[in-house]
């Protein structure tokens, strides 16, 4: 709770970037807390949690599947062919 105090948004938007990327990380939980505070508090306001939730989403799921996709599939940049297809003929 003391890190969703300090940071807020922020914590929401990284926990669920995180696990959008695909590492296995509390980020709906985070978005659960946050939802519950932000009703009961009233220190944060619920759309802007929904915001970076959502802003968190896509930022993880754009740096999972851009970033860490091609690293792993052995893409090439300049052609977007896969390793296997460049070495051929």
């Amino acid at each position: 709770m003391r890190l969703l105090s300090t940071y807020g948004y922020w914590a929401v938007l990284v926990f669920v970037a995180i696990e959008s990327t695909g590492i296995s990380f509390p980020g709906e939980t985070m978005l659960l807390v946050a939802a519950i505070y932000a009703g009961t508090t009233h220190q944060l306001s619920l759309v802007l949690v929904i915001a970076a939730a959502a802003a968190g989403a896509i930022l993880g799921d754009n740096l999972g599947t851009g970033w860490a996709g091609r690293a792993a599939t052995g893409c090439c940049a300049a052609t977007g062919a896969p390793s296997a297809w460049r070495s051929a003929g």
